[in-house]
């Protein structure tokens, strides 16, 4: 009984959690606008109406209409796939349709020259909320010896639910400093959602009267009101060609709190001296901390050609810079977590309630085609990347130094768009059709229900890695109003 009560008792400290979404930390999940978005998002070159404040406020200089943009992923359904999450065959998927509300803003000519151009907006940045459900029961002969005659009954559930929502707010001013280059500049406001919350719960039965059970509870919930600035430069070299360029700075708080809760009970896990046997809880919860949460330096360039009489191509470069490992919420260390029986992490709050962000450099890219068919229609076809941030070096540290990260999953994902405009009088009507294809992998300490060892039925001693499939579809409506 000794060795699986020791396993039992450092799966409590070791398990994270197996069912973390990674998709939430992205950063080109959604395009926005009327053209912009049917052009993937390649529109850091011309981006002419509203939604250049998001894109590169200098095209706002070039535009000698006002009106406003109302656009809207008015489907957006998603299905993701973990291969061999619970063990050898076990797959778990998840699916959700959700309404995405993309841009609402407003295009402002300040003087009569149209040199000064304002444009307010609100946009969604992020927007993912995805649960996962998954329940496993087995009878076999798990304990061996005359003290576990016959056979066993094991349960182990895990259920995971993921919430996060980014939504951006911005004034963008921009100034035509001659017939061919404009600047720009965007004070852009971000509110930040995320809400983490996971359970696993494992129970062995040698008898009735001699359970032996895992339970673990994990929140992590927080809100932060950010800051940042993005400037641009547009550059209209000759009729057919367009460059644009922007740099946005780090964000900095300004107002956050978040909470974070731990659990873990262990009843017959624990051994002691005298090999009787005793067993552990440990609650910890703390409220109302300062939060850390940040989006990195990015920098975005794009070019535009009009090739053809009635045929424009364009492309984007996105990139964004490194962000080194950071505690997501500020934890109190002087706070006591466990009650009980304590373990490794003595009467210290800081090892499983401080969560860690922590994300690499990456590079995304944008492809977009439009096609006038006479003057009142128009086609587009775009594509654009999104790959993930994640840091995949620190995330492989922290499973070692078992420190709990907000998510422990990389998902690439490919996004391709398709849709027909519609010119009339005052009004742009578009409808688009977009469809996604990403694959990644789920990092970290996971369980094997479908093992023989008893030990594996509570955490596996050896990091896994579970491959992720994701696809996504849906319909995105825009709507740009011409006064």
């Amino acid at each position: 009984m000794k060795p699986l009560s020791c396993a039992i008792a450092t799966a409590v400290i070791g398990w994270l959690c197996t069912a973390a979404l990674g998709q939430e930390l992205n950063y080109n999940s959604f395009q926005r606008g009327t053209r912009s978005a049917m052009l993937g998002g390649a529109a850091v070159a011309g981006a002419r109406d509203a939604s250049a404040i998001f894109y590169n406020p200098a095209g706002l200089a070039f535009s000698a209409e006002d009106g406003f943009d109302l656009s809207a992923q008015a489907v957006r359904w998603e299905s993701t796939d973990f291969r061999d999450l619970v063990g050898e065959g076990e797959n778990v998927d998840t699916s959700s349709i959700d309404l995405i509300p993309l841009l609402l803003a407003r295009h402002i000519a300040i003087d009569d020259e149209n040199r000064f151009q304002l444009a307010v907006g609100l946009t969604s940045f992020q927007k993912r909320e995805v649960g996962i459900q998954d329940l496993t029961r087995r009878t076999n002969d798990f304990l061996s010896g005359p003290d576990f005659p016959g056979t066993e009954q094991f349960s182990g559930r895990i259920n995971n639910s993921i919430s996060a929502a980014e939504y951006w707010a911005s004034a963008g001013f921009a100034y035509r400093a001659g017939d061919h280059v404009s600047f720009g500049v965007s004070p852009i406001i971000s509110y930040r959602q995320h809400r983490v919350v996971d359970q696993f719960s494992a129970t062995l039965s040698p008898s009735p009267t001699l359970p032996i059970s895992l339970s673990r509870d994990r929140v992590l919930d927080f809100y932060q009101f950010s800051y940042f600035l993005r400037f641009g430069v547009a550059w209209e070299v000759a009729e057919p060609l367009r460059f644009g360029f922007t740099a946005s700075t780090p964000s900095r708080r300004i107002v956050g709190r978040g909470e974070v809760f731990q659990e873990e009970i262990i009843t017959n896990g624990i051994v002691r001296a005298d090999d009787s046997l005793g067993s552990l809880y440990g609650v910890g919860r703390q409220r109302g901390r300062d939060t850390n949460y940040r989006v990195p330096f990015h920098a975005d360039f794009g070019i535009e050609w009009d090739f053809a009489e009635s045929w424009t191509v364009a492309t984007s470069i996105q990139y964004w810079d490194r962000l080194k490992k950071r505690a997501v919420v500020d934890v109190n260390p002087f706070e006591p977590f466990y009650q009980g029986v304590p373990l490794e992490s003595g009467n210290s709050s800081s090892p499983l309630l401080t969560f860690y962000d922590a994300r690499q450099e990456v590079i995304n890219v944008s492809l977009g085609v439009e096609h006038h068919f006479d003057e009142a229609n128009t086609g587009y076809f775009g594509f654009w990347t999104d790959f993930s941030p994640i840091e995949q070096g620190e995330l492989k540290k922290s499973v070692a130094l078992r420190q709990p990260f907000v998510t422990r999953s990389s998902v690439d994902v490919y996004n391709f768009i398709t849709g027909l405009s519609h010119r009339g009088e005052s009004s742009i009507i578009t409808v688009g059709a977009t469809v996604g294809f990403g694959t990644g992998r789920l990092f970290g300490p996971s369980v094997d229900f479908t093992s023989d060892d008893p030990s594996n039925l509570f955490g596996t001693p050896v990091p896994r890695k579970t491959d992720i499939s994701l696809i996504t579809a849906g319909v995105v409506f825009s709507y740009q109003y011409i006064f």
